[in-house]
């Protein structure tokens, strides 16, 4: 039995954004369906995007869900569903993708919803065993997801972990996400540096207050284990409210360079800006 309505599609672009409500008490809950091709090898994936909450507390002051006034845990059956809804729209396993992933980014923080995330990955494993599976956390402070992410790495299942950085300063993180503890650079590196499996993800939006000191990555990352994503913000009204802008063309470049001589690994969502 669903535990969600779907109320709405629409064209994103790149693919197919779903707007869905509980059944439970009507919570929103965002899903999406992308086709995108990998800058590095060319291959074509499919990415679905799905929410392990509806909200969020982590309280990221760039994130839009800081206008909802509330905030839950999604439960196994409502993560389950979100994808169970793209299937009958356009069943995963439609041939001509190399890869289909499901990746936990759309609303909530895999670190507030460890166990409803970690069984929902379980059942999706079961029924559809090519899938595989990206988890993004913005590093809010909960050891128990690194364990149960290990143990499903062990069960054979294709997971990939990424985390939202955005800055290289531990005091401009916590401003970043002011309403919980969160884990600093060097926490993060000693979770990546001796992750199983392909290597973790850091994420950078480069903005123009923020600090990104490539020497401070190098000295704590170990660069065979990290792949770092740059990018830019996705426009939203909470941004003017905090004073956030995309970093100049020249930050960025330097940002890039600096990936570049230290020996990291880094894909650029803006490719001009690469040559």
């Amino acid at each position: 039995m669903s535990v969600l309505i779907l109320k709405q599609t629409r064209d994103i672009g790149d693919g197919t954004g779903y707007k869905s409500r509980a059944v439970a008490d009507d919570s929103l809950v965002l899903s999406a369906d992308k086709t995108l091709q990998d800058v590095n090898d060319g291959k074509l994936i499919r990415k679905i995007g799905v929410s392990v909450c509806s909200g969020c507390g982590i309280g990221c002051i760039y994130c839009f869900t800081r206008k909802f006034k509330d905030w839950r845990q999604l439960s196994v059956a409502e993560i389950v569903n979100q994808v169970e809804l793209v299937h009958a729209n356009f069943a995963l396993d439609s041939p001509g993708y190399d890869e289909v992933k499901i990746s936990f980014k759309q609303m909530g923080d895999v670190s507030l919803n460890v166990d409803n995330t970690c069984q929902a990955i379980e059942q999706m494993y079961a029924r559809w065993p090519f899938l595989h599976f990206v988890v993004s956390t913005s590093g809010s402070r909960n050891p128990k997801l690194f364990v149960r992410l290990r143990q499903l790495h062990e069960q054979g299942i294709q997971l990939r972990l990424q985390f939202s950085c955005h800055t290289t300063s531990d005091e401009e993180r916590n401003f970043l996400s002011p309403q919980v503890p969160m884990m600093t650079l060097a926490e993060i590196a000693e979770v990546a540096n001796h992750w199983p499996g392909n290597r973790v993800t850091l994420n950078f939006v480069v903005m123009e207050s923020m600090n990104y000191d490539v020497s401070l990555l190098a000295k704590l990352f170990d660069v065979d284990r990290v792949f770092i994503k740059v990018n830019f913000l996705d426009d939203n009204q909470q941004l003017a409210k905090h004073g956030l802008v995309d970093a100049s063309e020249e930050k960025v470049r330097v940002f890039i360079s600096d990936l570049q001589n230290y020996g990291f690994r880094f894909a650029f969502r803006h490719g001009s800006l690469l040559q």
